[in-house]
């Protein structure tokens, strides 16, 4: 199953398993024949608050290694919700594909409680409507917080979709109007916010498959 988007630049990509969490080695750039297999792609991980960890692995046409120090990853993992930037510098279209099964169960993805943004993405392997996306709080915490997504496009950077959540659906951040009919495709990434100041996640239905 690919789970990937076919990468231009900077791509944000989230893969996930059924128990949670995907190893690293479990992910395989895949692409053409006439492409030389020892093409570099290099994948950072992202922390919780949507900064780029000290993690950077690179693949060398066989296996993922640590780029720092050359060394060949044993037991990297990221879970449900983790986001990674994924460089792809060979020029041409790779899919990235992994070995994980297809969840089939919601996702909850925890956002930050320092208004930071959490990079999260797409884990299905279909489209996910923005409307089914849903803000839970605890029942003490105000239910017209404000959670605010932008989607990412396929080079990595913001592009004018910007939602806010009212409580009770989503909304055009700039102009107010009610989310009629947005989604992102299966890989594609997200920044969501958190302004509420309390703990918040994002449940992420599962869709039908």
């Amino acid at each position: 199953m690919d789970y990937g988007a076919v990468m231009t630049g900077a791509q944000f990509c989230n893969v996930s398993s059924e128990d949670g969490s995907i190893s690293l080695n479990n992910l395989v750039p895949v692409a053409d024949s006439s492409i030389d297999t020892a093409y570099s792609i290099i994948i950072q991980l992202l922390d919780d608050a949507g900064s780029t960890t000290d993690a950077d692995y690179t693949w060398d046409g066989e296996k993922w290694t640590d780029t720092n120090t050359g060394a060949e990853v044993k037991d990297v993992t990221f879970g449900v919700g983790q986001g990674l930037w994924v460089y792809n510098f060979t020029g041409e279209d790779v899919k990235l594909q992994s070995a994980g099964q297809v969840i089939t169960s919601d996702i909850d993805v925890p956002l930050s409680l320092d208004y930071g943004a959490v990079a999260v993405g797409n884990c299905f392997p279909v489209p996910v409507s923005l409307n089914d996306l849903v803000p839970l709080a605890d029942e003490a915490v105000d239910t017209s917080y404000s959670v605010i997504i932008q989607i990412l496009d396929d080079s990595g950077s913001t592009t004018d979709a910007d939602y806010t959540w009212d409580g009770e659906k989503w909304t055009n951040t700039n102009t107010g109007a009610e989310v009629a009919d947005v989604s992102f495709a299966a890989g594609q990434g997200l920044w969501v916010y958190n302004f509420t100041g309390e703990l918040v996640n994002l449940r992420i239905p599962a869709p039908e498959l």
